[in-house]
């Protein structure tokens, strides 16, 4: 497939279709169905899991693959977990990241990608800390950023976050920057994230 794509026969989003067929339909080996049973049975007792990658070459010096790679929340038995395990590798030749890949000159052949399992919480809120100012390599302020509900909606660029700076030293608030937050993402009936109003008073 990447021969052709090399070519000019395939286009990228084809080239990433054809390998998540491929990566979807293959069987998983034993031995690594046993380890999503053990995986998960040690995960999740009697609750839920997410099922989170990142690829290896993630977030280095030079590159960042936040946000590119798949996650699934609330995932409910071993079944699911093996077919998100699936899922997650295939997100690693998305369309998306493919082109960034291609865009950073990075190879298409070396790319691997890690799979953990997460025991699964039904926050109120949620956030991400920098412990270095992405925006001026400042060490001597954290940036928080948060929203309500689950973090997936702060990640994914889908909901405005309030941020906060707060000095590295001492934890004081330096400043602050509140956003309208018109929605949030819960946990619904089906047991998926679902897109919910944040009430007037918040």
């Amino acid at each position: 497939i990447t021969d052709e794509f090399r070519q000019g026969m395939l286009s990228a989003r084809q080239l990433s279709d054809g390998i998540r067929q491929l990566i979807v339909e293959a069987p998983l080996p034993h031995e690594i169905v046993y380890w999503v049973n053990e995986a998960y049975q040690r995960v999740a007792g009697t609750g839920t899991i997410s099922v989170r990658s990142s690829a290896t070459d993630e977030d280095s010096g030079a590159h960042s693959f936040a946000g590119q790679l798949s996650s699934f929340l609330y995932v409910r038995n071993a079944t699911d977990a093996a077919h998100y395990l699936k899922l997650c590798w295939a997100s690693a030749y998305s369309e998306r990241s493919i082109g960034y890949r291609l865009q950073n000159k990075l190879s298409l052949q070396d790319i691997s990608v890690a799979v953990i399992f997460q025991k699964m919480v039904d926050p109120t809120v949620s956030g991400v800390m920098f412990t270095c100012d992405p925006a001026d390599a400042n060490s001597d302020h954290y940036v928080i950023s948060s929203v309500y509900g689950v973090g997936e909606g702060l990640v994914s660029g889908l909901l405005a976050c309030d941020t906060f700076w707060v000095d590295a030293g001492s934890g004081k608030q330096l400043r602050s920057d509140i956003a309208e937050k018109q929605f949030m993402l819960r946990q619904g009936a089906s047991g998926e994230c679902e897109q919910r109003p944040v009430a007037a008073q918040q």
